[in-house]
């Protein structure tokens, strides 16, 4: 993904994005990607539906991968910290 190719991709994206949040009856969304994916999702924050809670993961790889576990899990306490 470049910079450039999340442009084009923006609009077709994005209508996605909402359609699916229009079909479905969400409580929580999780984004978990890097920036530059999304920043193919800009303007996001319009489409989530009044009382939706979102997560954004952020961090390396690895951190967004446990971000996202605890997120699936409903697990709050943070594991990053943990020896």
């Amino acid at each position: 993904m470049t910079p450039e190719r999340a442009a084009e991709l923006r609009d077709g994206v994005g209508s996605v994005f909402l359609q699916v949040l229009q079909k479905n009856s969400y409580e929580s969304i999780c984004l978990a990607m890097s920036k530059l994916y999304l920043s193919a999702l800009t303007g996001w924050e319009d489409s989530i539906p009044q009382g939706v809670s979102v997560a954004i993961t952020d961090g390396s790889q690895g951190a967004k991968l446990a971000q996202l576990k605890h997120w699936l899990w409903g697990d709050t306490s943070d594991s990053t910290n943990q020896q």
